[in-house]
């Protein structure tokens, strides 16, 4: 039997819109996998930062005005089932070069400390939130110094929903400039066309 076909007979991969849909159970139901795959570009928004107590209550605050306020599909990484074939690691690369952005809360400290290496590593746009005069590493700052892509917000209780927008207006247009940026570095992708990006949207 073929590696690529099931027991069935059948192609593996007309079952990959129904595999994707698991493994992202986070955005819209029904779509066929290459508006799957734009809607992710265009929606996902993977949050890390301290998930229980004090850290989930304002995650979860966080996540609640990215869906209402910015359309977003806000996404934990907890909350993403593990598979046995996938570390940690993996996973988290995985969920972070599938999202459009990251978000980091870093006002507590948390296991984010030891995925901020690799969230770097992705090569990722990343904006980080933190309560004023708190802040659980300068592992971000230092990320900045070398990294354009990566930009701190501070905010208070009550301007938490104005800081947020100003970090999602920097993220989408961090996410355009580096798109841009990319398509001028590969001649052979088309820069100059329309189609050289196939998760170009409003938004981009």
């Amino acid at each position: 039997m073929p590696f690529c076909e099931s027991y069935s007979g059948e192609p593996l991969w007309k079952n990959s819109d129904d595999l994707i849909q698991a493994a992202f159970p986070h955005l819209r139901a029904g779509l066929a996998m290459d508006r799957f795959i734009k809607a992710l570009k265009e929606e996902g928004v993977l949050l890390l930062g301290k998930d229980t107590g004090e850290g989930l209550a304002v995650l979860q605050r966080i996540s609640g005005l990215l869906e209402k306020e910015h359309g977003k599909a806000p996404l934990l990484l907890k909350e993403q089932a593990d598979r046995d074939d996938l570390g940690l690691v993996a996973k988290l690369l995985i969920n972070s070069a599938a999202a459009r952005w990251v978000l980091v809360e870093n006002s507590y400290p948390s296991g984010h400390l030891y995925e901020l290496p690799f969230v770097d590593m992705a090569g990722v746009v990343v904006a980080v939130v933190q309560h004023e005069g708190q802040g659980a590493s300068f592992m971000p700052d230092e990320a900045m110094l070398k990294n354009a892509q990566w930009r701190r917000f501070s905010y208070e209780f009550e301007t938490l929903p104005a800081v947020l927008a100003d970090a999602v207006q920097w993220a989408e247009a961090a996410v355009t400039s580096a798109k841009k940026a990319r398509r001028s570095a590969r001649p052979w992708s088309g820069a100059d066309s329309e189609t050289a990006d196939p998760t170009d949207g409003d938004q981009s």
